[in-house]
């Protein structure tokens, strides 16, 4: 069996801020990964002030980890608060004249904005004696993935973040599964 994928997609960068045009007071910023900007230690986010308010549309602000969406996978505490996530397109540079030198040399996409984002879609083909032909699927996360090698190698998955069974389909001869409703037990409701 051969599997070719891609961890993230790629897109243009539409709109690029330099952080030296926010006003961050004096908690320093912690981490610029291009789309996002975290802090260390605690900041109080009613003074975190943008120099510029016309381009607040570019980005959200989580200011709390119980804020970031689920789907992220931040369950850890090496994601500082606030956390600012540029929209699609939107690229953070720690100085201006950062953002000057990737724009001097044509450096135009990048990676990192939020997976529901098409764009950040992955690739992924499948082909071989154990995978179903021309089987199109649609897109999925790759925490995905880990329960359909354990599958494809016939081993048993650790608990993960997947979920078992979801890219069945894909499997010539899918394991068989107890469905999850045969757990729960049957009792007629009383009126």
């Amino acid at each position: 069996n051969i599997i070719l994928l891609s961890d993230h997609g790629l897109r243009n960068i539409t709109e690029r801020h330099a952080l030296d045009d926010y006003d961050f007071y004096s908690p320093p910023v912690n981490s610029s990964a291009g789309n996002n900007v975290m802090f260390h230690g605690a900041i109080e986010t009613d003074k975190l002030k943008c120099k510029d308010p016309s381009i607040v549309s570019d980005y959200n602000v989580y200011r709390t980890k119980e804020e970031v969406p689920l789907r992220y996978h931040y369950n850890t505490d090496r994601i500082g608060f606030p956390y600012i996530m540029g929209k699609p397109g939107n690229m953070f540079h720690q100085t201006r004249e950062e953002k000057n030198k990737f724009e001097r040399e044509g450096k135009i996409g990048n990676h990192g904005w939020d997976n529901f984002s098409y764009t950040m879609n992955a690739i992924f083909f499948a082909i071989g004696p154990s995978i179903a032909k021309k089987v199109k699927i649609p897109p999925f996360q790759n925490t995905e993935l880990y329960n359909f090698f354990a599958d494809l190698l016939n081993v048993p998955a650790s608990p993960n973040d997947g979920t078992s069974g979801l890219l069945d389909e894909l499997l010539l001869t899918p394991p068989t599964r107890q469905p999850m409703y045969d757990n729960y037990v049957n009792q007629p409701c009383d009126n």
